[in-house]
């Protein structure tokens, strides 16, 4: 393990985690200092402290830190030849009715010149 890889990703962690909880305290208060942070900002920004969860849950109206939330629904494909591209074979934009911008000069499935 590279120590210097671990510290730059705590590091990271906590900015990110710093942002979020100045962000939700301007919400709340208004603008804020650095006495005013210290004051109603959490005791510590790497979650490790039980008052920082419980100022998150405090500051988000109850949203737990602990309580993973879907975000997206998944995928069932099991290929990647199910999944369906944004663009037409060989990369040619597909118009309104799904046929191919432009015609073929090449056999279906074949994207080499």
């Amino acid at each position: 393990m590279h120590p210097a890889g671990v510290l730059i990703a705590q590091t990271a962690v906590k900015m990110g985690a710093r942002f979020a909880f100045l962000q939700l305290l301007h919400r709340r208060h208004g603008e804020l200092d650095d006495d005013v942070e210290r004051d109603l900002g959490p005791p510590d920004y790497s979650f490790m402290d039980e008052r920082t969860r419980r100022r998150w849950t405090d500051l988000t109206g109850g949203d737990s830190v602990t309580t993973p939330k879907e975000t997206r629904k998944p995928t069932t494909a099991t290929s990647s030849s199910e999944i369906e591209s944004p663009t037409g074979a060989c990369g040619v934009m597909p118009t309104a009715d799904k046929t191919p911008a432009r015609p073929r000069s090449r056999p279906a499935g074949s994207c080499s010149a």
